[in-house]
């Protein structure tokens, strides 16, 4: 899974979101016509931290520099201990430091 994974495959791949709660606001945005991520900020979904460490999760996958489960690990991480999802990926040496 790399370039054509998208923002809602990461949500739901993550488990950061009850899958429910993910196809309503799906359901919002096509309705709208606009990016899931736009619905998410405008109703304030997830804390901008958590959107954003979401948002570079999928361009990570998408560049084939990590894989969907690790970011798994690091979003548990982020979501669970307050410890960035940069950070945790670094940490278990998934990333390059720096």
């Amino acid at each position: 899974m790399t370039g054509d994974v998208t923002l809602a495959e990461v949500i739901q791949n993550t488990r950061v979101l009850p899958i429910g709660e993910l196809q309503k606001y799906c359901d919002v945005a096509n309705s709208r016509g606009v990016p899931l991520e736009e619905v998410l900020e405008h109703e304030r979904v997830f804390s901008p931290a958590i959107l954003e460490s979401l948002k570079r999760g999928l361009a990570l996958i998408k560049d084939g520099t990590i894989t969907m489960e690790k970011l798994a690990v690091a979003m548990f991480d982020q979501m669970t201990t307050q410890v960035d999802m940069m950070e945790s990926l670094e940490v278990r040496g998934w990333l390059p430091k720096g």
